[in-house]
């Protein structure tokens, strides 16, 4: 079934490369996914990590969230806001660390590029979720 709406429509990304099993899709599959992305010649202002689970609101989060961060000037929509991630915020008081998580976060495209060519020289291995501020830290962005 995937083969053939993806055929059709051509509206899927399948990672063929990657093992898919609980421990990928809760470590790497994002960042693997953003590398898709950015190989790919693709970009976007705007990239949301979302469970398959999640029932999304998509009107409200435009104008709540995206909206604000974007402007139409050129003719076609840019981000205004850099390096930035919209989502809950998670503190681990295990690892001292604050980092996105839950059904649902959004980067922005700089951020996607970022976290791909950070993950090209440390390759985190973690939680999918705190991937994001623990290549921050190791490549002291901030």
């Amino acid at each position: 079934m995937v083969a053939i709406e993806n055929r059709t429509f051509g509206d899927m990304i399948v990672l063929e490369h990657l093992h898919e099993d609980d421990v990928t899709a809760k470590t790497i599959k994002t960042l693997e996914f953003y590398k898709w992305l950015v190989r790919h010649g693709k970009k976007y202002e705007f990239v949301s990590k979302m469970d398959t689970d999640l029932w999304l609101n998509a009107r409200g989060f435009w104008d709540k969230f995206l909206a604000p961060g974007i402007s139409n000037a050129t003719g076609h929509y840019e981000a205004t806001i850099k390096r930035t991630v919209i989502g809950e915020l998670y503190y681990s008081q295990a690892w001292d660390l604050v980092f996105p998580h839950g059904a649902m976060y959004t980067v922005t495209w700089d951020m996607v590029e970022l976290l791909v060519e950070l993950q090209s020289k440390f390759f985190v291995v973690t939680g999918e979720d705190m991937a994001v501020a623990t290549l921050m830290l190791e490549g002291r962005e901030t």
